[in-house]
This record gives C-alpha cells, structure tokens and sequence, in this order.
C-alpha cells in the first residue's frame, strides 16, 4: 500500500471551525488527477465545477488550483505519481481521481486527507471492497461505481443478436491498467460458445481498429474509446452498418442514439457524475468521512435499442429483448403522421355514415327539384294510330294516324306548393342532418385519436415502471454481491420483474388494439402504420383555449359560462335547426290539408293535332287538324273521409314534432351544462392528480436513496415504486378524462375549437366576452 507522507487539515474541522452566519465562506481546494485530455473528462470537470459553486452557496467555496488539475497521458503510474502529490500537497483538501485509469489505483492507497475515485467499473475485480452498508471500505477513500459486469454484457449481446465472432474493441491502454478486466472478458469466452477477438488499440483515430478486425467478425462489441471524438466515433458506426454488422457500446443510450445498435453504460453520463461527486464533496466538507458514504451510483441507464439502426441493417429484435430494453426511435417514420387536424379530415372525407348522410342529402336536393317541376310548364307529345272494320268506319277514313302536342301550365295548386315548400324545408332538414352527423364524426374521430394517445401514454408508463424494476433488481444484486441481503430479495424483484413484463405486454396489445381502431374510424386500411404527432397524452396540448381559463377557476365564472354554453348550444344545435324545417315543413302540409276542400287546382293547357295519314275514306276530307284552349279549376269535395283524416293526421304530426323538439331543447342545454360541469370537475382533477405523482415521484426517490444506503427495505421500495405506477396512471387518466370531457362538451354545443376557421372561432369569443361583460354589469 502507498501511504501519504505528509498530514493534511480535516475538511471537517475546517467547518467545525467557522463561527455563524458571519463567518467567511470556508476555502477548499480540490485537485483532479485525469487520464488524459478527453471530450469527457473535460466535460465532467467543468461541470463538476459549476455543481459545487451552486452547492458551496455562502458555507464554502471551493477551488481547483491549477498546478494540482493533472493529466497523465493515460499512464497509470503517472496517475499514482499524481495522487501522491496531491495527497502530500498541505494546502489539498480533497483529491479526485477521474476517469477509469486514475480510479483503477486508488485502491492502493491509505490516505489521511479524502480520497475520491469517480469510475470503479468492477470492485471486486479492482480491489475496491463494499461494505454491508454499500460504503467503501477502505478508510479516507470513497468511490462510485455502476458495477458493469463485461461477461454479462457479452453474454446478453450474443443472446440478442446470435453473434458467432465478436470483435472486442478495447482501448489498451486502459485494459493494461486494470488487467482483470481481460480476465473477466476471457472468461466470458470460456463460459459462451462464441469466438471472441480482442482488438486492442491507443489511437485517436478509427482506422487503426478497422483495420485490425479479423475476418470472419460479424458483431461488434465496444468498451470505453476515451481518444475518439465523435467523428471518429461515428465512422466505427457508419461502417458497422455497411457491414450489417451488430454493435454494442458501454457508453450508454446517447450513443445508442448516435447509431449503435444497442447498449448499456460502463461510463456514468457527465452530467449525473458531476452531480454525484458535487453532492458527496459536499457532505465530506460539512463532516462526513468518505468512507462512509455510498459508493453505489444510481442505476439510470438499461440497455436500449436504436430501432432506426437495426431496421437498417436488417436485426428484427424479439419480443422478449423488446420487454427488456428501451427502445429508441420506436416510432419509424412512416411518411404519415397523423395530428389531431388530419385524423378528423381523413375522417369526415371518408367516413361511411358520413357518405350516407351525403346521399340522403342528394336526395333530398333531387325531391326538391321535382317538386319544383310541377309548378312549372308541361308539354308533350303524342302519337295515336287507328285501323277500324269498313263496316265501322262509314264514310271515314279506316286508318289514321294522328301526332298531338299539349302545353299546360299549373296557375295554383295548393298541393303542388306544398309539396314543393315541404320538400324544400326537408332538405334544410337534410343539410341540419349532416351537420350533425359531420359533429358527430368528428367526436368519434377526437375520441379515437384521444384512445390511441391515452394506450401509448399508459405503454410509456408500464415500459418506465418495467424499467424501475429492472433497476431495483440491479439494486438487489449489488446488495447481495457486497454480502448486505440474501438472495431472497433478489428473488423477490425477479418475481415483480416478470409480472411488470406482462403489464408491458397488456399495454403493448391495448395500443396496438386503439391504432387499429383509428385506422378504421379513419377507413383506412387497419394495419397501416402511422405516427402520432403528440409524445403522449399527459403532454398533449389539442383542445380547449386557454381564454376558457377564466371561468373554469370559481363557481360564478362556471356559472356564467354554463348560461352561455346553453344559449349556444341551443342556437347552433343541428338537431334543433332539422326538427324545426320538419316542423316548417309538416306546418305546410297541414295548411295544404285544410285548403284542399275550397281552394281549387286551376290549370291552363293548350294542345294541337294533325292527322298526318289516313286511307280508306269513301270521301275526301279537309278535317285534318285540331286544337284547343282553356283553363280548368277541380276541387276535392268528398273522398270517403279521407280529406279530414289526412288534415287530422298533419296536425298530429305538427305537434309530435314540437313536442319533440321541446324535449330535445331541454336535452341539449342539460347535457351542456353537464358536460361543462363535469369538464370543470375533471381540470381540477388534473393538478390534484399531477401533485400526487409528483409526491409519490419524491418518495420514491427518498426510498431508492434509503433501500441503497441499506436504511429501507425492499418491501417499502416496492410499496414506492407501486404508488409511484398508480399516481402516474391516475395522472394521465385525469388528463385523458378532461379531455374526453371537452370533447363531449364541445360536441353538446356543436362547436368544436379545433375543427373550425380562425374567424368562426374568434366570433364565438367575442360573443362569450359579450356575454361575460353584460353578466358582470348586471350584477
């Protein structure tokens, strides 16, 4: 063991030393021993830095002195050389090996001064022992680590993609560092049936490992690259792919997003380290030994999947390996996406009831137009022929053959008009109709999009709580691995592991049964692939404006608006608009019915003949042509009863339907107060529901700290994780509930925001301003 030859101050008496609030801010200097000069090391100092500048508030304020802020060129007795001399320097408080070289020796020594070592990728392996408690345990020496194991790793890469020879691509210089780590990945070897090549190299380039991979490779395993940038990493992804070959990356989902097929992270993200070492420094300034802190970082990365990269080299990813990871760019770009604007124009354009609606209103056109055509002039023509017996005939011709044309004009006939008036109210009727039935198509049409959202939202959700467990279960492990838990913990998160799997599984069939759903709404064939426009129902921002706000938080602007809504929904209602033709329209017909016994059908007609052959005459005739003029008035007098039956039978029908259009009043102006009740109702669900997610996300949090620093049980980080689950699906119910809402109130008053031009909205509030400012004066 290397021990420091020199003494250092006690961070903590330095603050055991402060007096008050009056006191300066306590100086701690920090020296940082790098591996070398890397994008993320860089990146993870600097915000390091600004971490503790917002921790250190008024009690400390930390420094790093430039001499003491080392690289070393990725050479680890450089590293140790380093940490000697910080650990000797009097004026260091604190040191902190970064990167995996420098963290690699910090097992070796026995400091007297804080001892950090930020990336410990195997402690058992590295000689880095883990108390019961999850603490480090070796005095003055604190460090963090993700406990990535490479044999599993390899192992599930080569389950997933079937690989027979994978290339192992590793940095030699840290592999050199820590020599257990190419003990472990050829122990992996021995254990799987696979041929694996260790392509090891120090450049900042890609080339040189491209071209040291042997023949025969078809999947890519990738450790850690500190030396390449992104460019350089990106041309290792882009010729995997031209390869069609399989990849896996230890550094996590952003690089999974940069083009990798899969991966995990044996590197914590610069942004969750820096805070973590932020933290824990801090907790060392106000007293606590490092040693006793938790080494265990939070278990934030899974393996995921970049869909995108397997579609294009051809992996199709089972369903299992689908349950067990995050999925990135799932939803492949199809060329149509669908927002809520285009699901409700594919819909009124192709709807079927809608079409049927559509003929009912041609037909209602064409009887209109026949109607018409009575009142207006009639001419025909005809064409008689005649042979009689000689006998018969006389003196006339025995065969003739005569052509007529007749014009008549109808100058009143009470029950042409009313036809012609009644029918031109039915087809008001018809146009109220398909109003109606375009509202209609546009709810369901809403309703379906809402359905599609809410399943997606809810599959979000499940996926997230599987991977909560999956990372209780990583919890579990590492607890037993240290020797703080048996293994019936461990068997206990598997248990709740394989039961959140079948909710993902429900989930995954419930979205895909609502995507089906739409497309048939949509009539459009049902296993069409379509992307949504919303990320999910909780962020959806799709109905309602926010200038209702106003009178949804109080019971006077609730009010208000619901004397409004009445009135509106009782003016724009389609249903009132074709009661009230028929009931125009049934009122003619009962006019007509009680006229038909007084006011006459009066015709004018003219007609003309000519009888243009005839044979068989014994004399010759000059009679050949014939016409007539005249008016003609017929009354119905009598027919049996029938006049009275049928001006009975119209009356009837005039007040079954004012009755009905009475009843409909009240049901439409009840429902529209109802509805904007119940949407009041469920908006205020929304934030009740919203802040119970929130506390049972912080409990949760609290839970998980505490069941890692071995103070909870795994029953009460179960019990969290479960309310967590049901908060979260009670809040994107509350927002899917309110939204449903709204779209049956805006159906009760025939407006639909959202389906309508900018004018006609605008009109509509304008009117609710005008009718919000009279209330207000009148009180």
């Amino acid at each position: 063991m290397t021990h420091s030859g020199t003494g250092a101050r006690c961070v903590g008496l330095v603050f055991g030393m402060m007096v008050g609030g009056a006191a300066a801010s306590a100086e701690i200097d920090i020296a940082i021993v790098a591996d070398g000069d890397s994008a993320l090391a860089t990146q993870t100092s600097m915000l390091l830095r600004e971490e503790l500048q917002a921790l250190g508030d008024r009690d400390f304020e930390f420094r790093f002195p430039p001499h003491r802020q080392v690289t070393h060129d990725w050479d680890p007795s450089a590293a140790r050389a380093a940490i000697e001399a910080a650990l000797s320097d009097p004026a260091i408080e604190i040191v902190i090996a970064l990167d995996i070289i420098s963290s690699s020796v910090v097992a070796d020594f026995e400091p007297t001064k804080p001892l950090l070592a930020s990336t410990v990728v195997q402690p058992a392996l590295q000689g880095f022992p883990v108390t019961e408690a999850g603490t480090s345990g070796l005095p003055g020496v604190h460090f963090l680590t993700a406990n990535f194991d490479f044999p599993a790793a390899i192992r599930r890469f080569q389950q997933a993609t079937g690989a027979r020879h994978v290339g192992l691509l590793v940095d030699g210089d840290v592999f050199s560092a820590i020599p257990a780590l190419t003990a472990s990945v050829r122990a992996a070897q021995a254990e799987l049936d696979l041929e694996l090549s260790l392509i090891s190299g120090s450049d900042s380039v890609a080339d040189p490992w491209l071209a040291a991979i042997p023949a025969g490779v078809d999947a890519l395993f990738l450790t850690p690259l500190p030396k390449l940038d992104a460019g350089q990493t990106q041309r290792l992804i882009d010729h995997a792919k031209e390869r069609r070959w399989p990849t896996f990356t230890t550094l996590g989902r952003d690089a999974v997003q940069a083009g990798f097929l899969m991966g995990r992270s044996l590197v914590t993200p610069p942004e969750q380290l820096a805070r973590r070492l932020a933290v824990d420094i801090r907790d060392i300034a106000l007293g606590r030994a490092a040693e006793d802190l938790a080494v265990t970082l939070g278990v934030q990365d899974r393996l995921a999947i970049n869909r995108l990269t397997a579609e294009a080299i051809g992996f199709e990813p089972t369903f299992e390996l689908i349950f067990s990871a995050d999925i990135l760019n799932e939803e492949l770009p199809t060329g149509r996406v669908l927002t809520l604007g285009s699901a409700i124009g594919e819909a009124v354009e192709r709807n079927l009831q809608l079409a049927v609606a559509d003929r009912d209103l041609e037909v209602a056109r064409e009887d209109t137009r026949i109607a018409r055509g009575t009142l207006l002039p009639q001419l025909g023509g005809d064409v008689s022929l005649s042979n009689q017996d000689r006998d018969l005939a006389g003196t006339g011709p025995t065969r003739t053959t005569e052509v007529g044309l007749g014009l008549s004009q109808s100058l009143y006939s009470e029950s042409r008009w009313s036809d012609f008036q009644a029918t031109a109210f039915l087809e008001a009727a018809s146009v109220a109709d398909l109003k109606s039935t375009r509202l209609d198509v546009i709810e369901t049409a809403a309703l379906t999009y809402l359905a599609v959202l809410i399943a997606k939202t809810e599959r979000d959700i499940q996926v997230e709580n599987l991977n909560l467990t999956r990372a209780n279960l990583e919890r579990a492990r590492f607890r037993y691995d240290v020797g703080s838990t048996d293994r019936s913990e461990v068997f206990r998160f598997e248990t709740e592991l394989g039961t959140d799997q079948q909710s993902v599984t429900n989930a995954l069939a419930a979205f895909e049964r609502q995507r089906f759903e739409l497309n048939r709404v949509l009539q459009q064939p049902i296993s069409l692939p379509f992307q949504l426009d919303e990320p999910g129902i909780e962020a959806a921002r799709i109905f309602g404006d926010p200038r209702l706000a106003r009178f949804l938080d109080g019971p006077v602007g609730v009010a208000s608006l619901a004397d409004f809504l009445a009135k509106e929904s009782l003016a724009r209602a389609p249903e009132l608009e074709s009661l009230r033709t028929r009931i125009l329209a049934q009122e003619r017909r009962l006019l007509a019915a009680e006229r038909q016994r007084y006011v006459p059908d009066v015709d004018a007609f003219a007609r003309v003949s000519e009888i243009v052959d005839d044979g068989g005459a014994r004399f010759d005739t000059d009679f050949d042509e014939d016409w007539s003029v005249g008016v003609e008035a017929t009354w119905s007098l009598f027919e049996g009863g029938a006049i009275r039956a049928e001006r009975r039978r119209a009356a009837a029908l005039v007040d079954q339907l004012e009755l009905t259009l009475q009843q409909q009043a009240d049901f439409i102006e009840a429902d529209a107060r109802a509805s904007l009740a119940q949407a009041a109702a469920s908006r205020l669900n929304i934030g009740f529901a919203a802040s119970s997610a929130d506390a049972a996300r912080s409990t949760l949090d609290l839970v998980t700290d505490s069941y890692v620093r071995g103070a909870s049980s795994y029953i009460d980080l179960i019990d969290a994780q479960n309310a967590f689950l049901s908060a979260r699906l009670a809040a994107a119910n509350a927002v899917y509930q309110h939204l449903q809402d709204l779209v049956a109130l805006q159906r009760d008053i025939a407006f639909f925001d959202f389906a309508v031009s900018p004018t006609e909205k605008e009109a509509w509030f304008e009117r609710l301003d005008d009718h919000a400012t009279a209330g207000q004066e009148s009180r």
